[in-house]
Formats: structure tokens, C-alpha cells, sequence
């Protein structure tokens, strides 16, 4: 999925007063022990309603002695969350390298109307909070990870039916590459379809990132899927050659 999302989803997204903050927060345990706060305090008021007939003060110290934890319980996973959630500056420094400025210019330029979201679920579905973005500069992918990329640092984004998973088996796959060999990025049973919306945009954002598993470049075959290190040495060496 790909699409340039209107002022309402922008306002949505930032209603917290950033994008950014809004996406690192689809994840977190306070959000958990919240929910397991209200689960409490719901199942205090159904059985307070079921032993109704008792007297009222049974019926309060029943309902009480659930539904006070799970208040108590709610208050405090959202106050661990709110915690978690206003260190999201400091999260994205640390999982993308990043300087605060290129952070802050990340989420400043997906205001800009170019900018455009990314996810592997059809537009109805996509979680706001979990897709991804990309605008003339950045990229980050959807998911709860706290990560972005420059643009102009990426090799490779392609679609593979042959990525070995971690149990020896193969699944669908969409694999990113860096100029950094080491560094790289993987999601799991993607369609081709909506692998190929991100593909797309990735590639139309910065025309060298190299869009096929398996090419032919001075009469040597690549197999980007399992030659990465070659792979990203290639590309950075035709970059470098570019530039000169």
C-alpha cells in the first residue's frame, strides 16, 4: 500500500503534536497493562451487576475490590506509557543514527503534500500507527521500529520468494540494503502486490536503488538476496565512479 494521505490522517497523526510520537507509540507495555487495567474494572462492574440482588454495600465492596486495581493498574500503564512515548526523539536518534535536526526534518517534510505513506495492508486496514512513510528525503518503514533512513543511503529495496527464514524454510520477503554491508531490514510474507508499491516509490525517490533480486551487471550475475555484501560493494563503487 502506498497513498498520499489527506489533512485529516495528517491531523490525526499528529495530534500529539508529532508523526513520529504518534507511530513509536503503536507499541510499548504501558499500553498492556492499561488495557489489563480496564479489562478489571470492566469485569468489576459486570460482577458487581450480577450479585446486584445482594445488599448494596456487598455490592459495592465487590465491585470495589476489582475495579480500584484495575483503575490503579490503568493509571499507571498509562503514565508508563506517556513516559516511553515523550522519549521518542531520543529513541529514533539511537535506532537510525540520526541527528535530532535530520529527525525533526524527517517529520517536518512528511507535512509536505509529496510525502506519502507505506504499508503491507490494503488503505482500509493499515494502521495509521504501524505504516510506514516516505518523503523527498527520508524513509521510514512501516512497523513499530523506531528507525530512519536517508534516501540517498539506499542500495537495494526488492521482493524475493526466496528469503531463508531463521526455521530453514523460505517465505516472501521485501529486503532493503544500506551503503553500510552490515546494515539491512526484512518483512516477512508480504505480497508481491504491496511489495511492489513500496518498491516503486522507493525506487522513483532515488532511481539508483537497485529493484531486482537477481541481475547481470558487467557480465557477472548477482544474487542480491544471498550476496549482499556484493551487492551494496557494487553499488557504492558505481556511486562512487559516478560522482568522480
Amino acid at each position: 500500500m502506498r497513498m498520499i494521505p489527506n489533512e485529516a490522517q495528517k491531523a490525526k497523526m499528529r495530534k500529539d503534536g508529532s508523526t513520529l510520537k504518534y507511530m513509536y507509540g503503536a507499541v510499548g507495555a504501558g499500553r498492556g497493562i492499561a488495557a489489563g487495567g480496564v479489562t478489571l474494572m470492566v469485569c468489576g462492574a459486570a460482577l458487581a451487576a450480577l450479585v446486584s440482588s445482594a445488599g448494596a454495600a456487598q455490592v459495592l465492596v465487590m465491585g470495589g475490590a476489582v475495579i480500584l486495581p484495575g483503575a490503579l493498574l490503568t493509571l499507571w500503564g498509562t503514565a508508563k506509557q506517556k513516559k516511553r512515548d515523550d522519549g521518542w526523539v531520543q529513541a529514533y536518534m539511537a535506532g537510525s543514527g540520526l541527528s535530532e535536526t535530520e529527525i525533526r526534518q524527517a517529520e517536518a517534510e512528511f507535512g509536505e503534500p509529496e510525502s506519502m505513506l507505506l504499508g503491507f495492508a490494503g488503505t482500509g486496514k493499515q494502521d495509521l500507527r504501524k505504516a510506514g512513510f516516505l518523503t523527498a528525503h527520508y524513509l521510514k518503514l512501516p512497523g513499530a521500529e523506531p528507525r530512519i533512513y536517508r534516501v540517498q543511503d539506499l542500495t537495494a529495496c526488492f521482493f524475493t520468494e526466496k528469503f531463508l527464514c531463521p526455521d530453514g524454510g523460505y517465505a516472501k520477503a521485501v529486503l532493503l540494503y544500506t551503503r553500510d554491508p552490515e546494515e539491512f531490514a526484512y518483512f516477512e510474507d508480504v505480497t508481491e502486490k504491496a511489495a511492489g508499491d513500496m518498491i516503486q516509490a522507493v525506487a522513483a525517490a532515488n532511481p539508483s536503488v537497485i529493484t531486482s533480486p537477481y541481475f547481470i551487471y558487467e557480465d557477472k550475475e548477482y544474487d542480491a538476496v544471498n550476496q549482499r555484501e556484493e551487492v551494496v560493494a557494487l553499488h557504492n563503487r558505481i556511486m562512487a565512479q559516478a560522482s568522480e
